[in-house]
C-alpha cells in the first residue's frame, strides 16, 4: 500500500513539472509571435517643398507618410500651400510588391471627398495617382527619413 502511494506521489510530481514546463514554452512562443509581428511593420515618408521665388521663407509642401503592416497600409497624404486652402487626408489600403492601392478620404475647402488612390514606389520616389486630374492629387514625391 505504501508503495502505491509513493508511486502515485511521484507520478503526480512528474505530471505537475511536465505541465509547468509546457506552459512556459507556450509563453515563450507567444512572445516570439508578437516580436515577429512588430518586425513586419515598415514606415515610408516622402516630401516635396516648393519655395516661393520672391525670396521669402514661405513654401508650399506636399507630404506622404504611411505604414505597412504585413500587406495593410495606413497613411496620410497632404497638400499644404502656404497661402491657400490646404488638402489634408488619410488613406487605407493594401501593398503588393511596390504598389499601394486604397481609399483616400480628404478635406479641402470645407468639403470632404473620397477617391481611389494608387502609389507606385520606385527607388527614392513615390508616384501618387488618384481621382480626376482636376483634383491635383497626382504627383511624384521624394523619399525622406521618417522623423
Amino acid at each position: 500500500m505504501k508503495k502505491n502511494i509513493f508511486k502515485m506521489t511521484i507520478l503526480a510530481f512528474i505530471l505537475a513539472v511536465g505541465c509547468k514546463q509546457k506552459e512556459t514554452k507556450t509563453e515563450t512562443d507567444k512572445a516570439t509571435v508578437v516580436e515577429e509581428t512588430a518586425e513586419t511593420s515598415e514606415e515610408f515618408c516622402f516630401k516635396n517643398e516648393y519655395p516661393y521665388k520672391d525670396g521669402s521663407d514661405m513654401a508650399d509642401v506636399m507630404e506622404l507618410n504611411f505604414t505597412v503592416n504585413g500587406n495593410d497600409v495606413t497613411g496620410e497624404y497632404n497638400w499644404l500651400p502656404a497661402e491657400k486652402d490646404q488638402r489634408k487626408g488619410s488613406f487605407t489600403g493594401k501593398k503588393s510588391g511596390n504598389n499601394v492601392s486604397g481609399k483616400y478620404v480628404f478635406m479641402q475647402e470645407g468639403i470632404e471627398d473620397t477617391v481611389d488612390i494608387s502609389i507606385q514606389l520606385s527607388g527614392d520616389e513615390a508616384q501618387v495617382n488618384g481621382g480626376d486630374a482636376s483634383l491635383g492629387l497626382n504627383a511624384t514625391l521624394e523619399k525622406i527619413d521618417c522623423e
